[in-house]
């Protein structure tokens, strides 16, 4: 079995399962590993456990079957199976999410953009300038 991108495993029989251990900075609101299933469209909890480490890390164990219905490829020696850590949005803790809440990031306009790179220019020009001149 080999693994690419961090998405992917090859080298896995048709229907073969596989055991994940993915570990990531501590944190307390990580509730389970989750999965889109292709066949309903709801994102569902797929940890087996939650445990942190005796190096402050938390550790998700959950399986990846091949071609099951969270695998998006039809291959039959590889798994494509894309998901991550979270917790859920809707009320009620349930570990399956209808639909996940995106947070925007905040962003400048084009004329915020504009003015900001405007303003990191006239910095580094007139320190440029004052440097210059002793």
């Amino acid at each position: 079995m080999e693994e690419k991108n961090g998405r992917e495993l090859t080298g896995v029989p048709a229907g073969g399962t596989v055991t994940i251990e993915a570990y990531m900075p501590y944190n307390a609101s990580i509730t389970g590993y989750y999965k889109k299933n292709l066949i309903t469209g709801q994102f569902v909890d797929i940890a087996q456990s939650i445990t942190t480490t005796a190096g402050g890390k938390t550790k998700i164990t959950f399986n990846l079957t091949n071609n099951d219905d969270y695998d998006e490829d039809s291959d039959l020696s590889k798994i494509k199976d894309p998901g991550g850590p979270g917790y859920p949005s809707g009320s009620g803790g349930t570990s399956s999410i209808a639909s996940p809440r995106v947070t925007n990031i905040p962003a400048l306009s084009d004329i915020g953009i504009i003015v900001f790179m405007a303003f990191v220019f006239a910095v580094f020009y007139f320190k440029n300038a004052a440097a210059i001149k002793m």
